[in-house]
């Protein structure tokens, strides 16, 4: 039996490497671009295929994105590896220290488990729970979502730990994707609620050339409501798909929940400076336009108070822990956006988007940058999608006399939809834990990605027509 396992992964592999090296041949050769063009699309291709199949680890494979761009004269050292110089990956190691911090003290867990016995251990109150999670998690957790992740994720297993759902059930699968969702889809409604609202409020500006400003505050006009109502719908998704049948038959688990919050005992005091650093931190970006510093930065210098002498929220071989290979990953998907730009791959686009823009008006427009951002998700990943068209579609709405806000959130929601684990590398990670299974997530994602045009067409544009931005 073990031979003819070997033998069929032998196969796979064979087949696999093939496709890997097909496709982006393939694409070099009849692609209608110039050297530089069809370059930078086969190694794109051949990085997504590879993420796709996992035949190397995949921040590996960013880590040679950038590099074979240079290899290959598709650009040069300072484009390809610019990535380094912007602030998204400071702010991901930022997120990711805090991440340990609250993990660490205990923080994280309490606060979860506060909100999911605050909603009363039903399998409604549960999903409750989840949401209220989602609304706090990003004003705790600002701007990282893979701060979010490292502490969603243990909460999940826990969860399914304490209600008994095995590994690979439907059950375990909804609560994964619960917590998943609270860690990806949560961030909309701050504008420090995730790295790439962030950039979306820069871009909006450069674009207007100063003349739109989004404050903090004004985000919360314009995101608040459509974007918290984004991560309940995800959240919905997944607990009536998987989730609620288990429930209904296990009745009310509050005691449970119970039993585990008091287990971790009184608020200690490491728990109290971790909150107090946290509490910081959204200060920073709440008053960023009075301070007048870059709250990003000011964020990565506050995560440094961490380690002074009494306050030692974190130890050094804590910090040795830290995956720091992510890093890689988030720069080698960024280098694919600096990079098409440079290519000129970004103006086709853009060409071919302009006119569509122009034709449609501002609810059509917003709806075909919604959809382009689902669609360029199954060719790129969402971080290079994002740098490599964000500020056009900016640009573009600009030119049409369009408020460009409208369009590059739902160009971001877009970027937000997937159907395989490989598009999002968040994704995989909660993959990686071995509670979900693969097939009953792809059932609640395809039915999510349907759901999400309706959603986007009545209540995000909806919304913005009401308060005069579409």
């Amino acid at each position: 039996m073990s031979v003819v396992m070997d033998s069929k992964n032998r196969n796979m592999a064979i087949l696999q490497w093939a496709i890997t090296i097909l496709v982006p041949l393939i694409i070099y050769l009849y692609t209608p671009l110039d050297y530089a063009g069809r370059t930078f699309l086969a190694i794109t291709a051949t990085g997504v295929v590879l993420w796709i199949f996992a035949l190397i680890p995949e921040n590996i494979t960013g880590l040679l994105i950038p590099i074979c761009f240079v290899l290959f004269g598709v650009a040069a050292p300072e484009v390809a590896f610019r990535p380094w110089a912007q602030i998204l990956p400071w702010l991901v190691v930022a997120g990711m220290i805090l991440s340990e911090i609250m993990l660490d003290t205990g923080l994280a867990k309490r606060l979860a488990y506060k909100s999911l016995l605050m909603t009363g251990g039903s399998g409604k109150g549960i999903v409750l729970g989840f949401i209220l999670t989602a609304f706090v998690l990003p004003l705790l957790v600002p701007s990282s979502v893979w701060a979010k992740m490292f502490i969603m994720a243990p909460i999940g297993i826990a969860i399914c730990k304490a209600l008994d759902f095995k590994p690979m059930s439907k059950e375990a699968t909804g609560i994964m994707l619960m917590s998943c969702f609270v860690a990806l889809s949560s961030g909309f409604a701050f504008q420090t609620g995730d790295e790439t609202m962030v950039w979306v409020s820069q871009v909006v500006s450069e674009a207007t050339k100063g003349a739109v400003t989004i404050s903090w505050l004004a985000w919360l006009k314009y995101m608040f409501l459509p974007g918290f109502f984004w991560s309940t719908f995800s959240i919905l998704t997944a607990y009536y798909f998987l989730v609620k049948k288990a429930f209904d038959q296990k009745g009310n688990i509050k005691p449970v929940l119970e039993t585990q919050y008091k287990e971790m005992g009184s608020f200690s005091r490491n728990e109290m400076k971790a909150l107090l650093l946290v509490f910081l931190i959204l200060l920073n970006f709440v008053f960023e336009s009075y301070h007048q510093m870059n709250a990003a930065f000011l964020m990565v210098a506050l995560i440094s108070l961490c380690f002074v002498p009494g306050i030692s929220l974190i130890k050094r071989e804590k910090l040795q822990g830290i995956n720091l290979w992510i890093l890689f990953f988030v720069t080698g998907a960024m280098s694919v956006g600096m990079v098409a730009g440079e290519t000129g791959v970004s103006k086709i686009v853009a060409d071919q988007l302009l006119p569509v823009i122009k034709d449609f008006g501002p609810y059509g427009a917003t709806m075909m940058a919604f959809t382009f951002g689902a669609i360029i998700n199954f060719i790129m990943t969402p971080l290079g999608a994002l740098a490599a068209f964000i500020t056009v579609i900016a640009d573009l709405a600009v030119q049409a006399g369009i408020h460009p806000l409208p369009l590059t959130m739902a160009y971001s929601l877009g970027l937000d939809i997937y159907i395989f684990p490989y598009e999002v590398a968040p994704v995989l990670y909660f993959f990686g834990l071995g509670y979900m299974s693969l097939r009953e997530a792809i059932k609640v994602y395809v039915v999510r990605t349907i759901l999400a045009f309706a959603v986007v067409a009545i209540v995000f544009a909806g919304y913005w027509k009401i308060i005069g931005i579409m």
